[in-house]
């Protein structure tokens, strides 16, 4: 998640909670990315193929819990991701073992839960469950993301190192 900011980590580092604004600058972005699902979605919605609670449910729960999950990543992130390339390549050498588990967990998690939830009880109370989720993790965003902040502080010169020595 730090990877394009590796190219000038070094400049971030030096002004004070100038990293905890830019985690919460990608917060927002990518909460806006979010209103391109749905809008994509909303001809199978406006049909009634899927419900719209359900649609709001995941969206809600990807912008609570699953962005709290892929934040994490901004701690154990060490490599840069040089600005002229892809983000992602064939090989995957640019994926950490943290990346591919949290990837893993992001489509997992969900599946699991509404599919458990669906076996105990009905549709409309595990979207409120996934809802309440995403809700919680939403409410405490201010809270989790200054966490994130204290441990990539903690963490400053070793992140540094490997963010110098990824350089291209």
């Amino acid at each position: 998640i730090m990877g394009p900011e590796g190219n000038y980590i070094d400049m971030l580092m030096t002004h004070e909670q100038s990293i905890l604004k830019l985690l919460h600058a990608k917060y927002l972005f990518n909460a806006a990315l979010l209103l391109l699902p749905l809008v994509i979605l909303l001809p199978t919605i406006l049909t009634g193929k899927w419900p719209f609670f359900m649609v709001m449910a995941f969206m809600l729960y990807t912008l609570g819990f699953q962005f709290f999950l892929m934040f994490q990543l901004a701690v154990f992130n060490k490599r840069t991701l040089s600005l002229t390339s892809s983000i992602s390549n064939k090989d995957g050498s640019n994926n950490s073992s943290w990346q591919i588990i949290i990837t893993m967990l992001t489509f997992i998690i969900p599946m699991a839960l509404v599919s458990i939830l669906n076996a105990f009880t009905s549709e409309e109370f595990s979207y409120t469950i996934l809802s309440a989720l995403g809700i919680i993790f939403i409410a405490t965003e201010r809270l989790w993301m200054k966490n994130i902040y204290r441990r990539m502080m903690a963490r400053k010169y070793e992140n540094l190192s490997g963010f110098h020595s990824t350089r291209q």
